[in-house]
């Protein structure tokens, strides 16, 4: 959902800054000198998060639960005990093998 907040600068002229919160997408700000443009920001940028269609999601959608846990394998397991990193192993690799398939962006059932 988007707030518009109107503020007045130190030399007196106003502004509006529009805050963009949806769940599951980070908060989104942008300042525009009319009300019109704030509010044209506004809906665009919400109807692009809605749809998915706004850049932080292209990164995601591009990655599967498998590669991330392919990566995480390599790079973070190591680093634990012996003992922990065998039981992890077996653990990571069951799941991936059950979800390898889904996207990052993809929800959960």
């Amino acid at each position: 959902m988007g707030t518009i907040i109107k503020r007045k600068n130190h030399d007196g002229a106003i502004t509006y800054r529009v805050q963009v919160r949806r769940k599951g997408a980070p908060t989104l700000s942008a300042t525009f000198q009319t009300y019109k443009d704030a509010k044209e920001w506004e809906v665009v940028t919400e109807a692009a998060i809605r749809t998915k269609r706004h850049f932080p999601y292209k990164a995601q959608e591009q990655h599967t639960l498998a590669e991330a846990v392919e990566r995480y394998l390599q790079t973070v397991l190591p680093h634990h005990p012996y003992e922990t990193r065998d039981k992890y192993t077996r653990s990571i690799r069951w799941w991936a093998a059950q979800m390898g398939g889904c996207d990052l962006t993809e929800p959960h059932r």
